[in-house]
C-alpha cells in the first residue's frame, strides 16, 4: 500500500567468478583445545583436555604461578591430550593449553587453576 517501495528488481545479467583452487587454499589456525581439567597426585599436576580440531600438530601447555604474572611455556607437546607437570613451583598454579599447526596458534583454552 505505500509508492516507495519496488514490487520486483530486474535481474538482466549474471556475475561469474572465476578463480584458481589456491585462492581458497589460506591458512586456518586449529580450534582451541576445549575442556581443561586438573587433578593432582603428590607434586605433579595432570592435565587432560580436548581437542577438536584435525588439523592441530601440537599441543603447547603453559603455567602462571599465582594469580599474576606473566604465562610461561613449560611444554610443547605433538597432538596429545594429556600432560602431567612435575615441576609446579608454588601452592597456586594456572595452567591453560593452545593447539599449534603450520598456520600458527590457536586462542587458548579455558584455565585451570590447582591449589596443592
Amino acid at each position: 500500500g505505500t509508492d516507495d517501495t519496488l514490487e520486483a528488481v530486474p535481474v538482466r545479467d549474471s556475475v561469474f567468478a572465476i578463480t584458481d583452487a589456491s585462492y581458497f587454499d589460506w591458512p586456518v589456525l586449529p580450534a582451541a583445545p576445549s575442556e581443561l581439567i586438573a587433578e593432582t597426585s603428590g607434586n605433579a599436576v595432570h592435565l587432560k583436555w580436548r581437542i577438536d580440531a584435525p588439523t592441530t600438530k601440537k599441543v603447547a601447555v603453559e603455567r602462571r604461578t599465582g594469580n599474576q604474572g606473566a604465562w610461561m611455556r613449560i611444554a610443547t607437546l605433538e597432538a596429545t591430550r594429556s600432560y602431567t607437570d612435575n615441576s609446579a613451583p608454588t601452592p597456586l598454579v594456572g595452567d591453560r593449553v593452545r593447539a599449534l599447526n603450520q598456520a600458527g596458534e590457536s586462542a587458548f583454552s579455558n584455565i585451570f587453576r590447582v591449589k596443592r
